[in-house]
């Protein structure tokens, strides 16, 4: 009974995905044993171990840009991701079910408003990551914030490298578009470089703009 116990246990820490996939096929009878079991004997001790193991690696995932904070909580059985960027606040809440690993990861986006569609997208492949792929926290979260950061890349403006302008109490975001090679940028900023420089031209790829 005690090497099936420390078996099953080594299974949901290795392959939670393989035992979720397993929990799916059983009976109702026999599915209501195994959730009661795991929810008991098994699920705080995988998700101290998950959170623990995440806690280990912040440092280094907040290494991958001082726009990314993450906190783990024992008692919430959550993880908080906060992404920020000038005005730009995305937070992102992980929750384990009761019976982990057999339920399901569930998330949850805070302070998003513009990029709400994108942000499902992202958060989508971060689910399927972890409830589908045996994937980390680290690898789901480490996805996550690269996202963001290509999104805002495409998004900041070309001359003051920001994406939100603060401009006499009032906030911009950059939407005066080059058609050619498509990069965006602040009202403000452009006619100020037409000014400097003499010329209606994109300070890119220099194509001039009509």
């Amino acid at each position: 009974m005690v090497l099936s116990f420390e078996i099953y246990s080594r299974m949901c820490y290795v392959l939670p995905t393989f035992v979720r996939s397993w929990f799916g096929s059983l009976d109702g009878r026999f599915s209501t044993a195994v959730d009661r079991f795991t929810s008991r004997y098994v699920s705080s001790g995988y998700i101290a171990k998950e959170l623990s193991n995440l806690q280990l690696e912040t440092s280094s995932l907040e290494a991958l840009g001082m726009n990314l904070r993450v906190k783990t909580s024992n008692q919430m059985k959550n993880v908080n991701a906060i992404y920020s960027l000038d005005d730009v606040i995305i937070e992102l809440n992980i929750t384990f079910p009761e019976n982990a690993p057999l339920g399901k990861i569930a998330t949850e986006h805070n302070r998003v408003t513009s990029i709400q569609q994108n942000c499902q997208a992202w958060t989508l492949q971060l689910v399927k990551l972890l409830n589908y792929n045996n994937g980390t926290l680290r690898e789901g979260l480490t996805k996550w914030h690269k996202n963001l950061d290509r999104h805002f890349d495409d998004f900041s403006c070309m001359i003051c490298f920001s994406l939100v302008l603060n401009y006499q109490g009032t906030k911009y975001l950059p939407q005066i578009q080059c058609k050619t090679c498509r990069k965006k940028y602040h009202s403000n900023c452009l006619n100020t470089w037409f000014k400097t420089s003499q010329k209606y031209e994109c300070p890119l790829c220099r194509s001039a703009f009509m």
